[in-house]
């Protein structure tokens, strides 16, 4: 796995948005959703849920 997925995740984690982690990490929301996709491919599981405005992990 790249190092990029995982700065991905983190970030989403720590700013509870694709978006916001899309403008911080300079990457297009697109490149988010395929970190996030490959991720999730890898685990074998989805990773996150939506909630309301904001992502957050789901519960395994």
């Amino acid at each position: 796995m790249e190092l990029k997925i995982l700065t991905t995740f983190k970030t989403i984690i720590r700013t509870g948005s694709f978006s916001k982690a899309a403008r911080q990490l300079n990457y297009t929301p697109s490149t988010i959703t395929f970190h996030v996709a490959q991720l999730e491919e890898t685990a074998g599981v989805r990773i996150f849920e939506k909630s309301g405005r904001r992502m957050a992990l789901r519960n395994h």
